[in-house]
């Protein structure tokens, strides 16, 4: 195994993920002990399945009664007796005497879960609360978004529930994220600021999705994270006026000339910013839920438009299950499946089927280990392996059409502001040019360059370069075929 040379491990495509795997199998006996952790691997001719014991005597013959390892975190179940328990608390105490004499054995708890018989543990940025059915007080089960049921495979039977959060550890890592976004932003454009928020904000979001909503401290950092990010954009135009910075430039997609920023903090829509939508022939043709056309409209948040974690396992359990027995039909019949005959289903499962049409899809069985190899929001999923986990087209549609409709949001900027184009032959134009925006005038006021390019008929007769307020321009033989035109406005002008 001395795979050594001057420049490290020798990296091929499986060699660096076995040497990983091998490490930790080397830590799990470690951990565990030979005796045990062959009772738990069960023996080579039958081997059991996870978390699971061949006899119950097996099982109750040991304190460790589950062990899960994620690459470097153990996890361990322990069940001891009455006796055991104290003996333990007294090895504890020898070691650690209690300074008040009142033996009283102190640890870490988190206080925000209620104070019955519960399992609490964090794993790989979740805290997680199982309550089973057998400790419940009443028969009722909870029937909330960050409430997930457990049920027996055999009888389908629901045993019990678990309640989710984030903890602490992954909203400071969230946290440092948009700082770094804040401070990497320097004069960077607001299109890429916004874009880092986005990802951010989707990596957060599609990751823990359901426990976001039980976790009021990050509900709290991704409100203050968004008006931050907001605060940084105003900055760059040294400019925090309300009247210059309504939702509509954060929040419209980009197609339509704005930030296209995602949002997660119930800003509410100045009625200024709908005023043009009641003039259009189309205005508002609808509002999604808790909108209306009165005040106190508010932005469209993102978590509604992302599918709970609970919701996708149980339809993916569905969608493989006919995809079982589609393909199973297919061999029957002696064709060969296609993407075609699952384009109601490729996208509704986990991992998605169309992962299995890729031309590499041979390769990737061969790619482990992948899911620690960055450190980046969407470390824990990949599109070549997983498919796209969620769609947010509906979001941008809705949003949209909350802000004004298309319309609406397009008759106050210039794209209904250049009217050139009508008026050709009555002054003496060959063309009109739009061109695109340059970069630079997203950030910086004091420069500017072409917004629109007229070429002339004829040639113009053009004067020395002079102010707006001066009156004697000298107007000499010099002529010319090309006038551009710059702008820069504040929204709503």
């Amino acid at each position: 195994m001395n795979h050594v040379n001057s420049y490290g491990i020798i990296r091929g495509l499986q060699f660096a993920s076995f040497v990983v795997q091998y490490f930790g199998l080397v830590l799990d006996l470690l951990a565990l002990g030979l005796q045990r952790a062959s009772d738990m691997a069960g023996l080579p001719q039958m081997p059991n399945d996870s978390l699971t014991f061949q006899e119950v005597v097996v099982e109750t013959a040991h304190p460790i009664r589950r062990f899960c390892r994620y690459i470097d975190r153990l996890h361990i179940f322990f069940c001891f007796t009455a006796e055991e328990a104290r003996d333990l608390i007294q090895r504890y105490l020898t070691e650690h005497p209690d300074p008040n004499n009142e033996n009283i054995v102190g640890y870490n708890n988190n206080r925000c879960w209620p104070h019955n018989p519960n399992l609490l543990f964090n794993m790989c940025g979740f805290e997680c609360r199982i309550l089973p059915k057998i400790r419940k007080t009443h028969e009722e089960f909870v029937h909330k978004d960050d409430v997930c049921n457990l049920q027996n495979e055999t009888t389908k039977e629901r045993t019990a529930q678990y309640f989710l959060s984030v903890d602490v550890e992954s909203m400071n890592r969230y946290h440092n994220r948009v700082r770094q976004i804040l401070m990497a932003s320097g004069s960077t454009t607001f299109t890429k600021i916004a874009n880092k928020w986005n990802a951010a904000l989707i990596g957060c979001m599609t990751y823990f999705r359901e426990a976001v909503v039980n976790t009021q401290e990050l509900l709290d950092l991704l409100v203050e994270s968004e008006n931050k990010i907001q605060t940084r954009i105003k900055i760059g135009l040294n400019s925090k006026m309300p009247s210059r910075f309504p939702p509509v430039v954060f929040y419209t997609p980009t197609e339509l000339g704005c930030l296209g920023m995602l949002s997660v903090g119930h800003i509410s829509i100045p009625q200024s910013d709908l005023r043009w939508s009641k003039q259009t022939n189309v205005g508002i043709t609808h509002f999604c839920s808790r909108m209306n056309h009165d005040e106190d409209q508010l932005i469209l948040i993102l978590y509604p438009h992302i599918v709970p974690w609970e919701a996708e396992f149980v339809d993916s359990q569905r969608v493989w299950t006919e995809y079982a027995l589609k393909r199973q039909e297919a061999n029957t019949q002696n064709k060969r499946l296609t993407l075609d005959d699952l384009d109601d289903s490729c996208d509704r499962d986990i991992p998605r089927i169309n992962t299995l049409f890729q031309k590499d899809r041979h390769v990737l069985a061969y790619d482990k280990g992948w899911r620690i190899l960055k450190e980046n929001p969407f470390w824990w999923t990949h599109q070549r392996h997983d498919g796209k986990l969620w769609n947010l087209n509906n979001y941008r549609t809705d949003m949209t059409q909350a802000l004004g409709g298309v319309e609406g949001i397009l008759e106050h900027t210039l794209f209904k502001g250049q009217v050139f184009d009508q008026e050709l032959d009555a002054l003496e134009f060959e063309t009109v040019e739009k061109e695109t925006i340059h970069r630079r005038k997203s950030y910086k006021m004091n420069s500017s360059c072409a917004d629109i390019l007229l070429f002339a008929a004829y040639k113009w007769n053009t004067s020395k370069p002079s102010l707006l307020a001066d009156s004697k321009d000298v107007i000499d033989n010099t002529t010319s075929e090309k006038y551009w035109i710059g702008v820069q406005l504040r929204r709503g002008d």
